[in-house]
């Protein structure tokens, strides 16, 4: 399990064997700590935040808050367990979790940019999550230069003297230079993996299920849950008005007592 513990979400993963299995999602992090702190011993927010980083969950207001944070995921968190996030760096958090790991390499709050910085230098199955495609014209220019590239090697393996090592590296350059054009926001590392991670069929279909349900979120509606298991995402969240959710389709609604309406959405 890896528990990433932020400012304002909690995120909790399940990993088998290399593979992403389940996820979930709770909106609630330190600030939510904070809040509940304050308005409990009916304090200003930074004083409240103070007594979080002093003390801790040695904090019996605080301690309450962090331990709903952690039953809002619905599960036990036992086992082989890898923290992140700055509010793992909180006092007394062995006193929950005797045994977990972290990254030696970055401090918590920094464990995600660590994590995104490899994904194009190691090679992974994680979504992208970037609705763009790649045209077939693009795939072949890319492939030509590719193909040149390779026989380029092939020609270097048997000793052959016909192609030069400048004109190698100028092929390297266009590489680079073709991949900048077409996408100038990503980094021009492992370009042949990412391009064949493009051009595979073996697309993420939720990604674009989640785009299309972006397009119906009106004012009003807030997201406080997001939950995968199964090859199926679960969000749950509230809208002021009723009519609102006519365009999510959502699987159940309900009335809250301030009003609201609590809704629950199927993506697969």
């Amino acid at each position: 399990l890896i528990l990433d513990l932020g400012q304002r979400k909690s995120t909790l993963v399940e990993v088998r064997g290399g593979e992403l299995t389940r996820y979930r999602v709770v909106l609630k992090g330190a600030e939510f700590i904070d809040q509940r702190v304050a308005q409990r011993k009916e304090i200003d927010l930074e004083t409240a935040r103070r007594i979080r980083l002093e003390e801790g969950l040695e904090n019996e207001d605080v301690r309450e808050s962090f331990e709903e944070i952690l039953k809002a995921f619905g599960r036990d968190i036992k086992g082989e367990l890898f923290l992140s996030g700055g509010l793992s760096r909180i006092k007394g958090i062995r006193s929950l979790f005797r045994e977990f790991s972290t990254n030696r390499f970055t401090a918590p709050e920094m464990t995600s940019a660590f994590g995104s910085a490899l994904k194009y230098a190691l090679p992974d199955c994680s979504p992208d999550f970037r609705e763009e495609e790649v045209s077939q014209g693009d795939l072949k220019k890319f492939t030509y230069v590719l193909t040149a590239s390779v026989l380029i090697g092939l020609a270097s393996i048997f000793g052959t003297q016909i192609i030069t090592e400048h004109l190698r590296k100028e092929i390297r350059k266009e590489e680079k230079s073709l991949f900048k054009e077409k996408f100038p926001s990503l980094p021009s590392v492992a370009i042949r993996d990412q391009l064949k991670a493009m051009g595979s069929k073996n697309k993420y279909p939720l990604t674009g299920k989640l785009i299309e349900l972006s397009r119906s979120l009106e004012k009003g509606i807030t997201l406080y849950s997001l939950e995968y298991a199964n090859g199926v995402l679960k969000i749950k969240g509230e809208a002021q008005e009723r009519s609102k959710l006519d365009s999510l389709k959502p699987k159940s609604v309900k009335k809250t007592p301030k009003g609201g309406w609590e809704f629950e959405v199927e993506l697969r």
